[in-house]
Order: structure tokens, then sequence, then C-alpha cells
């Protein structure tokens, strides 16, 4: 009986330490990228080759505008928000579709929606890029037409055409910051209280979860 008993403390107690032990390696371990595509670690859409792929489709209609040096801050996008102003990117199994930023290779940069359409290998490479500028341009239109626009924009604030302001106001409307009001996301920019990115966090205990 006692050692039985010294047995049953015995399995409590290592699974005890198995338990502690994997909520350790929760708090350092590197999520897995093939899970988790949105972060910024993805070596499959960032790396040297991808980056290659992406510049030989330069001269296409709608394509990059120039040569990529590095790619970063990944984000996921939102179709539907960017559907009700009239941005319309299909949700196509063979698309990686991600708003991040470019670094060319003649120093400048530009953040926006990138399109990688996947047609197998010798298949012509073809980007699509959507600009900060164009999802900017495109909320604008949407805006300007609903009723209280111009008390909407007054609300704004004095940045409005900032490249501060129009970055943020692009990516949070990828991201799917719907509006109450019209230029409501100009305002909620220009707060310098709320969050300026979206892209959704995952807590430890899923990467837990998933790596178990």
């Amino acid at each position: 009986m006692e050692y039985d008993r010294n047995m049953l403390m015995q399995k409590r107690l290592k699974h005890l330490l198995i338990t502690a032990s994997a909520l350790l390696l929760s708090s350092c371990m590197v999520p897995d990228p093939t899970k988790y595509p949105d972060l910024d670690n993805n070596p499959k859409i960032i790396s040297t080759d991808n980056i290659a792929y992406l510049n030989a489709s330069i001269n296409h209609q709608d394509s990059i505008p120039k040569p990529i040096k590095s790619i970063h801050s990944l984000s996921p996008i939102n179709h539907n928000r960017l559907a009700e102003i009239g941005i319309m990117i299909p949700k196509d199994p063979n698309n990686v579709t991600r708003y991040l930023t470019l670094h060319f290779t003649d120093h400048s940069s530009d953040s926006g929606i990138l399109v990688e359409e996947l047609h197998g290998s010798y298949a012509p490479v073809k980007t699509i890029w959507y600009s900060d500028a164009m999802i900017v341009h495109a909320l604008h239109l949407h805006d300007d037409q609903l009723e209280n626009a111009k008390q909407g924009k007054d609300w704004a604030g004095p940045d409005f055409y900032s490249p501060k302001m129009k970055h943020c106001v692009a990516r949070v409307t990828a991201q799917g910051l719907s509006e109450e009001y019209p230029f409501q996301a100009w305002n909620y920019c220009s707060d310098p209280q709320t969050n300026k990115d979206l892209t959704p966090v995952r807590s430890r205990f899923n990467w837990l979860w998933n790596w178990v």
C-alpha cells in the first residue's frame, strides 16, 4: 500500500514538472511561422528568393513599382472592409496577400497591400500593389459621398494630409477599422491614445497548444 502511494505521488509530481516546463517554454519559444504566416519573421515571404521572385514582376500592369531590397511589418488584411471602400481583392488560395512595408533598392520605401499570385514553377510572375496613397484615396472618395462628410473632415484634425497620417489611415483601414461617421479613420489616427497597428496578437498559450 505504501509503495502504491509513493508511485502515485511520483506520477503526480512528474506531471506537475512537465506542465511547469511547458509553460516556461511557451514564454520564450518562437512561434512556427508556417502556422502563423502573418508574423514578421515568416521566412518564406521575406526571403531573398521570394524578393527576387517579386522583382521579376516589375513592368507588369499594377505590379510593384521598382526593385525591392527588403520587406517588413507584415500584417493580415480585412477583405470585407476594403471591399466597402471599393478595393476588391479576391480571396484566392493561390494568392499571398499582406499589408506590409517595402524597402526599395534606391533606398526609398512605401507601405501598402501586396498581392502575390502563385501559379507554380515557370508561370509568369504577377503582383498587384495597392499603395497607402491608393488606399487613402479610395477611403476619401467613399467618405466624401456620405452624409455629414464635411463635419467629419473638420473633426479629423490639422494633420489630415501629413504622410504619417496617411500611413496610419491606410494601415488601420486595411486591417479592418470600420467607421461610424465619415473620416473617422483620420480622427482615430490623430488620437495619441489609439493603437496605430491592429495586427492580431496571438496568445502564448495558443502557441503552446499548437506546439504540444
